[in-house]
C-alpha cells in the first residue's frame, strides 16, 4: 500500500508540473481581467462622491450605487486573494498584496457607508444580487489565506509554549488535588461511588434476564436449511453489488455530462497549490539575495557617477537662482524634503516660491497660533451649538460618501499595473522567476535617495563619505561667505519654542521579559487556549426576501449570515494586517449578545483562529479576586497590551 500510495503521488506531482504553465496562464488571465474590472470601479468612484438630495427616491439610488460597488469589490477580493495565494513571481506578489489590503479596506469604508445610508448593520442586497446576475455565494466575506499562512511559524511557537505551561498547571493541579476533604464533601463522594455500584449491578441482572428470553424465543423459532441461508446471503450480496455498480455508473454520467468533478480533480489541485506556495518561497529567497546583489552592484558601478550628477544638478540651480535673483537661495531643509524639491522637475522660480510661501505659512501658524488659543474654547461652543441645530435639518439634507484613503492606495496599484506589466505578453509565455530590470530600476531608486539625504550621523560607518545634500549645503555656506558675505540661513518650519516632549508612558514590568508575562496571564487564567474553529463553520444562510419585506414596511429578522458576515468585516478584517488597520475606519468594540446557545463564544475563537489572535478572557467573573485595586487593573491592562502581540 505504500508504494501504491507513493507512486500515485509522484504521478500526480508529474501531472502537476506538466500543467503548471497552463495554471500560471490562467492565473495571469484573471489578474488582467482583474484591471479591466478594478478600472470601471475606479472609473465609478469620482461620481460617487458628489452629493445627492436625501429625498426617497435619490436615496434609493444612492443605496443601490453603493450596494452594486461594494459586490464588485468584495468579488474583486476573492480574486486578488486567490492571486496573491498562488501567484509565485515575487515582484508580481508585492503589487498584489497593496492591491489585496487595498480593497479589503475598500470593502470596509463602503460597509460603513452603507450602514449610514441604512441606518442599520445588516442590508438586504437581494435585489442588487438579481440585477448583476450573481449568486448568495457571492455574499460572501472572503478572508485572506495570508492571515494565518504568513504567521504559521509564530503560531506554532506560541502554541507549543502554551501548552507547556497548560500541561505544567495540570501536573500542580494534580497535586494541589489531594488535599484534606470536608466531611460532607467525603459523604457525598462515598454516596455516589456506592449508587454507581449499585446500579452496575442491577444493569449486569437486568441484561441476564434479557438475554435468558431472547435464548428461549429463539429456541421455539424456525431454523433455516444450509440451501435457504445460502440463498438469503446470495440475495444480500447481490443486492449490495448492484447498488454499487449504480453508484459508480451514475458518477461516471454526471462526470461526462459535466455536474460532478472527477474524484481525482480536488485532491490534484489541492496538491497542486501547496507546491506553489513551495514555490514561492524558494522565488522568494531567490529575489533576496538578487535584491543584496543589485544594490552591491549599483552602488560599485553607478553611485560614484549619479552623485556627480546630482552635485552637478544642483549646482546648475545656484547658479540660476543667482542669476534671477541676485542672491544665491537658502537650501531646502530636510523635513521638505532636501534637494528632492530640486530634482522635482520644477523651475528654480517655482522652487524659490514654493519655499518663501512655506517659510511665510510657518511664520503665520506660530502668530495665529498665540492669538486663537484664547479663542478655542468660544469656537468649540459655537461649532456645538451649530451641529446641534443642523443635526435635524442641514445636515441630513443631502447624502455623500466619505473621501476613501484606501481608493489612492488602489489607483497607484493599479497605474504601476498598467506601467510595468499590464503590456508584457505573460499570459502567454508565463515566467515565475523576478525580473531583472525592473528589480534594478527599483533599487536605483532607493539608492538615489539614499545617496541624496543620508547624513553622517544616519550611517552606521563613519568611514562612508558624506552624501549630497550634507556637501551641498557646505558648499551652498561657502558660496554664501564668498559671493553674498552672509552666513547660510537654513529654512526652518517652526520658530520660537520647540515643541515639547511627549511624556512616555512608564514600563511597569521593566527588565521582565515577555515570556514571563504570557505565563503568569496563563496561569492566572486570563490568557486561554483558543479552540480551532474556521468561521464558514458558523452555518447560516441569507435572507432571500428582504427587499420585498422592506418594500412592505416590515422590518426584516437578520439571519446568521447576516451575523457571520458582520464579524468578518469588524473583526477579522481589521485584526488580520496591520496595514488595513491603521488606515481603516476605526472599530472600538463588538457587543455579541443573545441567548445561550447561539454561537457567541464560538464566533470568538473563530476571530481569533483566522487571524492569529490571542484569546484574553477579561470577563468580571474571571477578574474576581485577581489584581485588586487602581494599582492592580493598571498593572494588568499594561501586561495584557505588552503581550497581545506577542
Amino acid at each position: 500500500m505504500a508504494t501504491a500510495d507513493t507512486a500515485t503521488q509522484s504521478c500526480v506531482l508529474r501531472t502537476h508540473f506538466l500543467t503548471k504553465g497552463l495554471t500560471w496562464r490562467a492565473y495571469q488571465r484573471l489578474w488582467d481581467s482583474s484591471h479591466v474590472t478594478l478600472q470601471e470601479l475606479l472609473d465609478q468612484e469620482q461620481p460617487l462622491l458628489e452629493p445627492v438630495p436625501n429625498r426617497e427616491r435619490e436615496r434609493q439610488s444612492f443605496q443601490y450605487r453603493l450596494s452594486s460597488l461594494y459586490l464588485y469589490y468584495l468579488g474583486l477580493l476573492r480574486r486578488f486573494d486567490t492571486l496573491y495565494d498562488q501567484m509565485v513571481q515575487p515582484q508580481k506578489r508585492r503589487l498584489l498584496r497593496r492591491l489585496l489590503d487595498g480593497v479589503a479596506g475598500r470593502v470596509l469604508e463602503l460597509k460603513d457607508e452603507l450602514v449610514r445610508a441604512d441606518l442599520c448593520e445588516n442590508h438586504c442586497l437581494d435585489h442588487v444580487l438579481h440585477d448583476l446576475k450573481l449568486t448568495p455565494a457571492d455574499l460572501e466575506v472572503p478572508i485572506p489565506k495570508y492571515f494565518q499562512l504568513e504567521q504559521s511559524s509564530i503560531l506554532r511557537e506560541r502554541g507549543q509554549i502554551l501548552a507547556e505551561i497548560l500541561s505544567k498547571m495540570e501536573t500542580l493541579s494534580l497535586k494541589e488535588s489531594f488535599l484534606e476533604m470536608h466531611r460532607t464533601d467525603a459523604i457525598i463522594l462515598l454516596q455516589s461511588a456506592e449508587r454507581a455500584r449499585q446500579g452496575r449491578l442491577r444493569a449486569t441482572f437486568m441484561r441476564e434476564i434479557r438475554r435468558e428470553k431472547k435464548k428461549m424465543r429463539e429456541d421455539g423459532r424456525h431454523k433455516f436449511s444450509q440451501d435457504q441461508a445460502a440463498i438469503t446471503i446470495q440475495k444480500v450480496w447481490r443486492g449490495y453489488l448492484q447498488r454499487k455498480r449504480t453508484l459508480q455508473d451514475r458518477q461516471t454520467e454526471m462526470e461526462f455530462i459535466g455536474m460532478v468533478a472527477p474524484l481525482g480533480v480536488k485532491t490534484i489541485a489541492g496538491l497542486g497549490d501547496s507546491v506553489r506556495r513551495l514555490l514561492q518561497v524558494e522565488k522568494e529567497q531567490e529575489y533576496q539575495l538578487a535584491m543584496v546583489k543589485t544594490q552591491d552592484t549599483l552602488k560599485e558601478t553607478e553611485g560614484p557617477d549619479m552623485k556627480e550628477k546630482m552635485k552637478e544638478q544642483i549646482r546648475q540651480w545656484f547658479i540660476e537662482c543667482h542669476a534671477l535673483t541676485g542672491r544665491f537661495p537658502d537650501y531646502p531643509d530636510e523635513s521638505l524634503g532636501g534637494s528632492y524639491m530640486i530634482f522635482a522637475d520644477k523651475t528654480p522660480e517655482q522652487v524659490k516660491m514654493e519655499l518663501e510661501i512655506q517659510a511665510q505659512e510657518g511664520k503665520k501658524k506660530d502668530q495665529e497660533k498665540n492669538k486663537e488659543k484664547e479663542k478655542e474654547k468660544t469656537e468649540k461652543k459655537k461649532k456645538k451649538e451649530k451641529e446641534e441645530k443642523t443635526k435635524g435639518g442641514e445636515a441630513d439634507a443631502t447624502l455623500k460618501v466619505m473621501p476613501s484613503k484606501f481608493v489612492p492606495m488602489i489607483n497607484a496599484g493599479h497605474e504601476e499595473y498598467m506601467n510595468l506589466w499590464g503590456n508584457r505578453n505573460d499570459s502567454v509565455h508565463p515566467n515565475p522567476s523576478f525580473d531583472p530590470e525592473t528589480l534594478r530600476e527599483e533599487k536605483r531608486k532607493e539608492m538615489e535617495q539614499e545617496i541624496r539625504i543620508q547624513t553622517l550621523a544616519a550611517r552606521p560607518h563613519a568611514l562612508l563619505s558624506p552624501q549630497v545634500d550634507e556637501l551641498m549645503r557646505q558648499e551652498l555656506k561657502a558660496l554664501h561667505l564668498a559671493v553674498d558675505r552672509e552666513e547660510g540661513r537654513p529654512l526652518k518650519n517652526k520658530t520660537g519654542k520647540k515643541p515639547g516632549k511627549k511624556k512616555k508612558e512608564k514600563d511597569l514590568t521593566f527588565g521582565r521579559p515577555v515570556d514571563s508575562l504570557f505565563k503568569e496571564l496563563v496561569m492566572f487564567g486570563f490568557l486561554k487556549k483558543s479552540e480551532t474553529v474556521a468561521l464558514k463553520d458558523y452555518i447560516g444562510d441569507c435572507l432571500y426576501l428582504g427587499s420585498t419585506l422592506n418594500l412592505a414596511k416590515k422590518l426584516p429578522m437578520p439571519s446568521l449570515f447576516d451575523i457571520r458576515q458582520n464579524i468578518a468585516l469588524y473583526g477579522v478584517l481589521r485584526l488580520g494586517s496591520p496595514d488595513i488597520h491603521s488606515m481603516a475606519p476605526l472599530i472600538r468594540s463588538i457587543l455579541l449578545v443573545g441567548p445561550p446557545g447561539m454561537g457567541k463564544k464560538m464566533l470568538v475563537k473563530a476571530v481569533c483562529t483566522e487571524t492569529g489572535a490571542n484569546l484574553f478572557d477579561l470577563s468580571p467573573d474571571n477578574l474576581q479576586g485577581k489584581y485588586p485595586g487602581k494599582a492592580g487593573v493598571q498593572m494588568l491592562v499594561h501586561m495584557v497590551f505588552k503581550v497581545w502581540h506577542f
